[in-house]
């Protein structure tokens, strides 16, 4: 049995053997389903791939930038703090990422290293031009989040 009693005990959440149990955010509304298998397709090896791929991306960042980024996060945090969640730094990279694809940048997401950011010119290259490219939200007080990708 792998259910949990949310604090302060408004729901429970997990799985019981074919059962699924779930609730809101709030803990206000809890439901139970059975749990389905999903069907394995080609697109999540695509996005199995790209995480894998993103993963080692994060790894060779400039760690500059990784603290641009969760400086950016905590700013967030500050700005955005009753009307939702804040993401964490390695999710605000993966939206811009994703974002960078949805919008027709010429990035492949398979391949993708820092180095190629800076080659091609992607507007990524530091957290305050991915503002400026509406690439993340605008925040207050962004001007100083301008160190490189890379080192």
């Amino acid at each position: 049995m792998k259910s949990y009693l949310g604090f302060p005990f408004k729901s429970m959440s997990g799985k019981h053997g074919k059962l699924v149990y779930c609730c809101d955010e709030d803990g206000n509304i809890m439901w139970v389903r059975e749990f389905v298998m999903p069907e394995i397709t080609e697109h999540n090896h695509y996005m199995g791939n790209v995480s894998k791929q993103l993963a080692v991306f994060k790894s060779l960042l400039n760690p500059e930038y990784i603290n641009d980024l969760k400086d950016y996060t905590d700013r967030y945090k500050l700005s955005y703090r009753h009307k939702c969640r804040p993401p964490s730094y390695s999710a605000l990279l993966r939206k811009m990422m994703f974002q960078l694809k949805k919008n027709g940048y010429p990035v492949d997401l398979l391949t993708v290293t820092p180095q190629v950011v800076v080659d091609i010119g992607l507007p990524i290259r530091t957290v305050k031009e991915a503002i400026e490219n509406e690439l993340l939200p605008m925040i207050p007080r962004y001007d100083d989040l301008t160190h490189w990708i890379v080192e």
